[in-house]
């Protein structure tokens, strides 16, 4: 059966932008673990130092902005995120 839905352009909206909806699903349930009353000890702190980390790398990588783009980055890490989401729920 075949579907010949478009929207936006999208051959199957529901193909493309699921996955990425549930990487960013993922990454809300890991921020509400990471509160659980034991976890909350360690795990915020090390999720700051880890955002301490990719801040400064991203300084580093955009400040000579000259072949760089973070739309192109951003898109590239939604896809890469969609395609893991894929490969867990074996599609």
């Amino acid at each position: 059966m075949s579907n010949s839905y478009r929207f936006n352009g999208l051959d199957d909206p529901v193909e493309e932008l699921a996955p990425k909806a549930a990487a960013v699903g993922a990454c809300v349930a890991a921020s509400y673990v990471a509160h659980f009353p034991l976890l909350g000890l360690i795990v915020p702190r090390l999720l700051e130092l880890g955002g301490v980390y990719v801040c400064g790398k991203a300084v580093g990588r955009y400040a000579d902005a000259g072949s760089v783009s973070l739309k192109a980055d951003l898109v590239r890490v939604g896809d890469e995120a969609g395609d893991i989401v894929k490969s867990v729920l074996g599609k």
